[in-house]
């Protein structure tokens, strides 16, 4: 499934959070190896995906997420504005 582009929108904050945050473990292509790919991420999901993708992103993962990387991901010193800016660029950008 193709991303849903926001066409009007630049994305800059949403790539410098990516820079901060996310780029360490899933490189900034999101290909994250050898930590969890970020580009086979359902884009366009029902709702339901989205909400779970932001609560990943503000409070981590651990436990058996169903992919080949053993180690937890810890949660994020992010604002919920931070978040959701975020959520956005894996989602849209």
């Amino acid at each position: 499934m193709e991303k849903k582009k926001i066409r009007s929108k630049s994305f800059s904050e949403e790539a410098e959070i990516n820079k901060n945050f996310c780029a360490t473990c899933h490189l900034t292509s999101g290909e994250g190896i050898p930590t969890p790919s970020l580009l086979s991420i359902e884009y366009n999901p029902p709702s339901e995906k989205r909400i779970a993708t932001i609560k990943e992103v503000k409070y981590g993962l651990k436990g058996n997420i169903n992919v080949k990387y053993d180690s937890p991901m810890p949660p994020m010193s992010l604002k919920d504005e931070e978040v959701k800016k975020c959520v956005e660029l894996l989602f849209y950008a």
